[in-house]
């Protein structure tokens, strides 16, 4: 089963991704705690991560810097997006 990892800050975008994926046959990884996002990718080494780049704190490109550094295991697993989501 593939991981999704699910990187916004607005719950109720997190948990409608998180259920959408969950319904697909995806294993999503809501993350809460933005801070140890990074590490957690690391840990978790999820297939694809959806990221927010309109994060509060650090934004969204500096956690993106931060988790291209640390994920050298795959070439492409980030795919940022911010507004509303349309489903």
């Amino acid at each position: 089963m593939q991981k999704i990892m699910i990187i916004e800050d607005d719950p109720a975008i997190r948990d409608e991704l998180a259920l959408l994926l969950d319904n697909e046959g995806y294993r999503p990884l809501p993350v809460k705690e933005f801070g140890t996002a990074a590490e957690q990718a690391v840990r978790e080494r999820p297939d694809l991560i959806l990221l927010d780049i309109g994060l509060p704190g650090p934004d969204g490109f500096s956690l993106c810097a931060a988790l291209r550094k640390g994920m050298t295991y795959v070439e492409e697993p980030l795919r940022n997006y911010q507004g509303t989501v349309l489903v």
